[in-house]
């Protein structure tokens, strides 16, 4: 066999090996491209579950504004009980005297 003869067949060689190479590659770039896939998913996923917190705290602030408010309601209903029930512990012994 000649020089030129073993350069071609180790050219072909190589160019039959090229394609088990470049699938490396490629799983590579398909992983990379899971990878960026996944990212975004769960980019998304994070900002909904931002959005969902966001209304949970939201939420949650007007059921305590609403809790202050029935609670300061009771609170002067309180104050106002003991004020009739004083003016009547008034009145009573302003009667027996």
């Amino acid at each position: 066999m000649a020089d030129g003869d073993e350069e071609k067949s180790d050219k072909q060689e190589i160019a039959d090996r090229d394609p088990i190479e470049n699938n490396g590659v490629e799983e590579m770039e398909d992983d990379e491209s899971d990878l960026d896939s996944v990212v975004e998913e769960c980019s998304q996923e994070y900002q909904a579950l931002d959005q969902t917190l966001d209304h949970l705290n939201s939420v949650l602030n007007s059921l305590e504004a609403k809790n202050d408010d029935i609670i300061a309601r009771a609170l002067a209903l309180l104050q106002d009980n003991r004020d009739v029930h004083e003016q009547i512990k008034e009145e009573r012994r302003q009667l027996d005297s």
